[in-house]
């Protein structure tokens, strides 16, 4: 077993565990848009121009998210063809 055996299996490996990663890490934007969301219903009381604010990242937010996730499902579509 040569070096570059081992260097493709340990690469094989790595590259398996980020595809998994890469798969669910885009539920992140959902969490922080939860929570963005949240502060901004408990800025509301304090200071709407703040409230307003952190609505509007929420939905750039969630734009991402929904833009990430279809990215993603192309992806894996084609990968599906190949």
């Amino acid at each position: 077993m040569g070096a570059k055996t081992i260097y493709r299996s340990n690469y094989n490996k790595r590259k398996g565990f980020m595809n998994k990663l890469w798969k669910y890490s885009y539920y992140v934007y959902l969490i922080i848009a939860l929570i963005l969301v949240v502060e901004g219903i408990l800025q509301l009381n304090k200071n709407k121009q703040t409230a307003i604010v952190i609505f509007g990242i929420a939905i750039l937010v969630l734009f991402k998210f929904f833009f990430t996730k279809k990215f993603r499902d192309r992806i894996e579509k084609r990968n599906q063809e190949r």
